[in-house]
């Protein structure tokens, strides 16, 4: 695998298209060829790199990676908690681009459900309270994703909490009753600022959102998986399936069939085999990225050879 991943390693460390392109390979590499721990701790530090040097440009693409990755290596709760408060941070940082946000905003509701200790009420509430507060967001991606992560998390506590069997009159969050205004707002805003397929976009997301918190009931998502239908019945299945295909991308119904490692993040069961090779969609953009790396070092090989025969001829 080091032959796949070292060359990607480089290109992710550069900013632009190709650090975009690299870090999505990145993630590729992860969810064909399952754990790898061996190259976990060098690549995570590369994408925090980006995350906290690079460009508004670069961040989404290294924290996407970063949660997709740290999901498939299954870290444990600390270091699960420890990333989550870093998407936490960049979450709540007021000099962030709204682009920036998202990513962060999606990470932590696709990693959220991994960590399998909870946090107490005060933490609880501090989590959605960081998220309500971007329910305020100008842009629509922000307020949709912030809404989500709201009912991924309440969707979770009252899983536990019927796991726990802990009375159903327990409050799930001390603000509920001013969240559930906001929601209703969002779910029939009508505001004439606002783009008709924008305004058509967030009722059709927080009509659902709103379910989920005043009567506990999910959306239900449906695929055609060669002769089966795959059913998403829960916010923590429809955001790893949103995920998922985005990295992806064409493919995505062979990797559902097939890849024992989007099975298990899905919690799901084919018949059939379990990849142990890449697909050719993969293999296409690994050496797409890998071509590049290496005409780019062949260019840089040849610079220098250049130099030294001028210096050699002073």
């Amino acid at each position: 695998m080091s032959s796949w991943i070292d060359p990607v390693k480089r290109c992710a460390r550069r900013d632009g298209p190709e650090g975009i392109l690299a870090n999505r390979v990145l993630s590729l590499l992860w969810i064909s060829g399952g754990s790898q721990p061996a190259f976990y701790d060098d690549v995570i530090k590369i994408l925090q790199d980006g995350i906290r040097d690079g460009s508004s440009e670069i961040k989404p693409s290294s924290i996407i990676a970063l949660a997709i990755i740290s999901l498939i290596e299954d870290m444990g709760d600390s270091a699960t908690w420890e990333l989550l408060d870093y998407f936490e941070d960049v979450i709540s940082a007021h000099d962030e681009e709204e682009i920036v946000i998202h990513a962060a905003v999606e990470a932590y509701g696709l990693l959220y459900p991994s960590a399998s200790t909870r946090q107490g009420q005060e933490g609880y509430n501090r989590i959605l309270d960081a998220h309500v507060e971007l329910l305020e967001s100008d842009d629509v991606d922000v307020r949709i994703a912030a809404g989500e992560n709201i009912a991924i998390v309440i969707e979770d506590r009252m899983a536990t909490a019927e796991e726990d069997e802990a009375p159903k009159t327990e409050p799930y969050y001390e603000s509920k009753n001013e969240l559930l205004q906001q929601l209703r707002f969002l779910s029939q805003d009508s505001q004439r600022h606002r783009a008709k397929k924008e305004r058509s976009v967030q009722k059709s997301a927080f009509r659902d959102i709103l379910n989920t918190v005043e009567s506990n009931t999910t959306p239900l998502v449906k695929l055609k998986i060669k002769q089966e239908t795959l059913e998403c019945n829960s916010w923590i299945k429809i955001r790893r399936l949103n995920a998922l295909r985005d990295a992806i991308g064409e493919g995505f119904s062979v990797h559902l069939s097939e890849n024992q490692t989007v099975q298990q993040i899905l919690h799901l069961s084919f018949d059939g085999p379990t990849m142990g090779k890449v697909t050719s969609t993969d293999r296409r953009l690994f050496q797409s990225i890998i071509g590049k790396a290496r005409t780019k070092a062949l260019k840089e090989m040849r610079g220098s050879r250049t130099s030294l025969k001028i210096g050699n001829n002073d």
